[in-house]
């Protein structure tokens, strides 16, 4: 269910592109999603939503627990870009800030789904893991200089209502500023 897009053009695509190249690069995100490398990590990362159902409409159980694990990146609606002018350059450079958004949704595994604590501490294991790795990239080429992450929603686990129709999983919504 991959989607093509466009080439990166531009401070706020090419933000949301290094900081997927982050998370495409983060070894605990690739065991997670049992893949090898940043071209197959890439795959389960999305940007700004989900690739459309198949039928058009809602997703199916089936189509959710495919998708997942994945992580949806998209530019924060409230704080997403900005820039400030340098006035005291000869040249009146801009330096650009903004922030990043990455919703990581996973299934729950099954051997643990009576056990909410240990869902908890497994899903905070894998994103503190993720977040240790992506400081080790930050400000190097092809990743974002991340200032700032925060894991602003979660872990929140599926309701048991959800749980017929899209699985039972876990997610979070992580905020990186730049």
């Amino acid at each position: 269910m991959s989607v093509t897009l466009s080439t990166p053009e531009g401070p706020i695509a090419l933000a949301e592109t290094y900081l997927a190249n982050m998370l495409a690069d983060s070894a605990r995100f690739r065991t997670l999603t049992g893949t090898a490398d940043r071209a197959t990590a890439m795959k389960r990362i999305h940007f700004g939503h989900l690739p459309t159902p198949n039928s058009g409409g809602e997703y199916t159980r089936g189509e959710m627990e495919a998708l997942r694990p994945f992580a949806l990146v998209f530019t924060d609606d409230e704080d997403g870009y900005g820039g400030s002018l340098n006035a005291v350059s000869d040249h009146y450079d801009y330096t650009d800030r903004g922030a990043i958004m990455a919703f990581i949704e996973m299934d729950v595994p099954e051997n643990i789904q009576n056990n909410p604590a240990e869902v908890r501490r497994r899903f905070n294991n894998d994103v503190g893991t993720i977040f240790s790795e992506m400081d080790q990239m930050a400000g190097q080429a092809d990743y974002l200089a991340v200032l700032d992450r925060s894991m602003v929603m979660g872990p929140e686990r599926s309701h048991e209502d959800d749980e017929v129709t899209r699985g039972d999983y876990v997610a979070a919504l992580l905020r990186f500023t730049y």
